[in-house]
C-alpha cells in the first residue's frame, strides 16, 4: 500500500464520521481513487475542521457565515464529484481559501477565549468578522459559476418549451 492510498484511507476515516459526506465519499470519484480525489478528501477534511471550531465559537455572526461556508463547500464537493472536470478550476480556490478560512476561524476562537480583550484582540476579532462575510461572497460566486452551464441550459430550455406551447396555442 502506497504512502498516498494510506493517507487517503486515514483520511476517509476521520471524514466518515460525519454522515452528512457520505454521498461525497460514496460517489464515483472517490471509489475510483482518481488524483483528484484527494483534492476532494482534503477539503472534506477541512470542512470537518471548520465545523469543530465553529461548534466553540459564541458569536453569532461568526457562527452563521462559518456555517455557509460550510454548507457552500460541500455543496461545491458535491457537484466536483458528479462532474469532476470542475476539479482543475477548483484546486486553487480549495487550496487556498479553505485553509484561510480554517486558519482565521481558529485565530477567532483563541481570542474570542480570552477574558480580557484589549484593542488588538477587538480590532482582530472585527476584521475577522469582515473577512467572513467577504469570503461568503466569494464561495457563493464560486458554487454559482459551477451551476452556470446548468442554469444556462435550463434557460434555454424553458424557452424553447414557452416557443412550442405559444405555437401550438397553449400559451
Amino acid at each position: 500500500m502506497t504512502l498516498l492510498s494510506l493517507a487517503a484511507s486515514g483520511l476517509v476515516w476521520a471524514i466518515t464520521k460525519d454522515r452528512r459526506n457520505n454521498d461525497i465519499l460514496n460517489s464515483e470519484l472517490i471509489k475510483s481513487k482518481n488524483p483528484d480525489a484527494e483534492v476532494i478528501l482534503e477539503a472534506l477534511e477541512q470542512i470537518n475542521n471548520l465545523q469543530a471550531i465553529t461548534n466553540n465559537i459564541q458569536s453569532e455572526n461568526i457562527i452563521h457565515s462559518a456555517n455557509y461556508i460550510i454548507k457552500a463547500s460541500t455543496d461545491i464537493l458535491r457537484k466536483a464529484t458528479k462532474q469532476p472536470e470542475h476539479i482543475p478550476t477548483l484546486r486553487p480556490f480549495l487550496g487556498y481559501y479553505l485553509p484561510k478560512t480554517e486558519k482565521m476561524l481558529e485565530n477567532y476562537s483563541h481570542m474570542e477565549k480570552q477574558e480580557v480583550k484589549g484593542a488588538n484582540i477587538v480590532t482582530a476579532m472585527n476584521k475577522t468578522e469582515k473577512a467572513l462575510a467577504m469570503l461568503n461572497n466569494a464561495f457563493q460566486k464560486q458554487l454559482d459559476s459551477l451551476f452556470s452551464h446548468t442554469a444556462n441550459e435550463l434557460e434555454i430550455d424553458l424557452e424553447v418549451l414557452e416557443n412550442i406551447l405559444e405555437q401550438d396555442g397553449l400559451k
